[in-house]
């Protein structure tokens, strides 16, 4: 009870219901429910996906879904979508998520940000007319990068969008080709019609298809500037496609 006697105050566990008495300055006594329900804040949110690679004459839009963690938040559980240059990509959202529309060529950064603060990124590469795309890669000049280490073959084909669907896929090592079985590793080559692009597997810079001790070895010498990673074992190092090489 305050000093005044005026307030009451009281800490309640969550999801509490109490009846308590008050007692007027006349002597009346009135019955009231308290009822304690904590709302809980939004602390993360997550997108079902990192980046993708739109052509503005073919796959020229995409959607995100976006989950909020805990899934029963109230505080904070309302999106704002933006794009980082919307003559590159332009965002709309959507009742679970939002779409992205290509515009003109570029790379741009959709953000998604709570009502309390929290982010999550999408980066999309736009191109115009270009052989392939994919929702799921970042396809750049002659790279494909954002693989995941233990994707197979039939994995990236099956996440590759053709602009001629007569164009055959086929992915090789050196001079051999990889069954759609095998796991990909880094400096493998997509083979589009005539044109071939390098894959990189994030976090496989000794290209065994693996992300090992000998890896990490590897980032730490470069960092460390002892043994200085180039072409496609730099950008197998660059794990967040930000074109920097972090710890």
């Amino acid at each position: 009870i305050s000093a005044d006697k005026k307030t009451l105050e009281k800490r309640y566990e969550e999801n509490t219901e109490e009846e308590v008495e008050v007692k007027d300055i006349a002597g009346n006594v009135t019955k009231v429910k308290i009822y304690a329900k904590i709302q809980k804040e939004a602390e993360y949110i997550f997108l079902d996906k990192s980046v993708a690679t739109l052509d503005v004459n073919g796959k020229n839009t995409i959607e995100i879904k976006a989950t909020i963690s805990p899934e029963d938040a109230v505080i904070g559980k309302e999106i704002i979508w933006t794009s980082s240059d919307e003559k590159i990509a332009e965002v709309e959202a959507t009742e679970n998520g939002a779409i992205v529309t290509a515009k003109g060529n570029g790379i741009a950064t959709i953000t998604a940000t709570t009502s309390n603060g929290k982010t999550a990124k999408f980066m999309v590469n736009v191109v115009t007319n270009a052989q392939i795309s994919s929702e799921q890669y970042l396809i750049k000049d002659e790279y494909i990068e954002n693989v995941n280490v233990n994707t197979t073959v039939k994995e990236l084909i099956e996440n590759i969008i053709l602009n001629n669907e007569e164009d055959e896929c086929t992915v090789y090592d050196g001079a051999n080709e990889v069954k759609d079985t095998e796991k990909l590793k880094t400096g493998m080559k997509l083979k589009v019609g005539e044109t071939e692009y390098i894959i990189i597997v994030r976090g496989d810079i000794n290209r065994d298809g693996k992300i090992t001790a000998i890896d990490i070895a590897k980032m730490h010498a470069h960092l460390t500037k002892k043994e200085i990673l180039t072409g496609i074992y730099e950008k197998a190092t660059d794990m967040n496609l930000d074109d920097k090489i972090t710890a």
